[in-house]
């Protein structure tokens, strides 16, 4: 089996881009194929060859978003190892410039997640799955070097990721073009986080009533 020609990989690219922006703004429903086609310079016909229909065009644009924040939170925990504090700031900062560079995929998230296309269990790989996955592989060898307080995949999503992605998804107070995301802000919820983790862990070992 060949790979796509550039000429294909180009043209999938930019439907891929125009549907996002059009999903973004417009929603699942109202994001019409012809519409979509329309904003990528293609035809009806190249966006059903390529995709079949518009469910699984919203899981390539859902898949394509979610790939190249991984890809970057990936290579960030990779870097920093074992070294919790500076690995946690590295993938909330990876986060905040990815969210900076592409607004249209941060925002494909919460509206194309019920398109998503399963794994190989049958779960839907949703922005939180897919980022809980990550964490946990990082963190699996720090914990059982005992470095780290033991927590499940969603406690680290919730202590570590989910503000972050909170806040770059909220109106206000803080944006991701914000001039303190690239200083303060990172700063203050990366403390957060590893003191989220170090209660976690206080809790974890309290001991029993006799």
């Amino acid at each position: 089996m060949t790979g796509l020609s550039p000429d294909s990989s180009l043209r999938r690219a930019q439907i891929l881009e125009g549907a996002g922006k059009l999903f973004v703004a417009h929603g699942f429903e109202g994001a019409k194929l012809s519409m979509i086609a329309s904003e990528a310079g293609a035809v009806v016909g190249s966006l059903t060859n390529f995709y079949g229909d518009k469910a699984r065009l919203a899981a390539a644009v859902h898949a394509d978003a979610l790939e190249s924040l991984i890809g970057l939170l990936e290579e960030q925990l990779r870097r920093n190892g074992p070294d919790v504090h500076g690995a946690i700031k590295a993938v909330i900062l990876a986060y905040f410039a990815w969210a900076t560079a592409n607004p249209n995929r941060q925002a494909v998230f919460g509206i194309l997640d019920p398109y998503a296309a399963p794994d190989g269990t049958g779960q839907a790989t949703t922005l939180q799955a897919r980022i809980e996955q990550v964490l946990a592989a990082w963190a699996g060898p720090i914990i059982r070097a005992k470095l780290m307080t033991p927590l499940t995949p969603a406690q680290l999503f919730a202590i570590i990721m989910a503000p972050a992605i909170g806040s770059a998804r909220s109106t206000a107070p803080v944006r991701p073009s914000d001039p303190d995301v690239s200083g303060e802000w990172p700063t203050l919820l990366t403390s957060l986080a590893v003191f989220g983790i170090e209660q976690a862990g206080r809790k974890s070992v309290r001991p029993s009533k006799r």
